[in-house]
């Protein structure tokens, strides 16, 4: 997977460069983490959807996270960033993110920060859904992308079929037979 640095306005106002591992498509899960993001070069309301699957016989404990910051001023409105809006899994199970927007001290600038989480994910297909509008600065002689970037995080095991649970109360039978025989001799 081919990895880049979003590299925006980060000398002049000191921002934190986000990196971004993949766009919109297939979530590629290494090690059960897996690396998402986009981004802009033009103004935009965007809703990126992200999937991926459980396989079947196995459940899972899934949680992402996603982050961006955007530029706010009173009678204007959002001036350049991505605001996220929303945050929300789809799928056999569904969970709804959560949002917050933290200030940094003595500026416009809004951290915006949501995270997501959910248990006993079942096998099936799922989508992992961004949405929110993307404001690209343009002001000569700057012009500068801006994206936002997250990790999703995907535990599955093993759920044991039928005939282990066979075997596992023939054994226990097995061993209280042996056990009772014992003690009747």
């Amino acid at each position: 997977m081919k990895s880049f640095n979003l590299k925006a306005l980060t000398v002049a106002l000191g921002l934190t460069v986000f990196s971004v591992g993949a766009q919109a498509g297939v979530l590629t899960f290494s090690s059960g983490v897996a690396n998402f993001g986009n981004n802009f070069a033009d103004n935009v309301a965007f809703s990126d959807v992200f999937t991926f699957s459980v396989a079947n016989n196995t459940v899972g404990s899934f949680s992402a996270t996603v982050s961006a910051g955007y530029f706010t001023f009173p009678n204007v409105g959002q001036v350049w960033g991505v605001d996220i809006t929303n945050f929300s899994l789809t799928g056999p199970v569904n969970a709804a993110g959560t949002g917050v927007e933290s200030p940094i001290p003595f500026t416009s600038f809004l951290a915006d920060n949501w995270t997501i989480s959910t248990t006993n994910l079942t096998a099936g297909n799922y989508s992992l859904t961004v949405t929110g509008t993307a404001l690209p600065v343009s002001v000569f002689p700057v012009s500068a992308a801006t994206g936002y970037g997250g990790k999703a995080y995907l535990e599955v095991s093993a759920v044991p079929e039928p005939e282990t649970y066979g075997m596992m109360l023939a054994g226990l039978g097995l061993m209280g037979f042996v056990a009772a025989r014992r003690k009747s001799v």
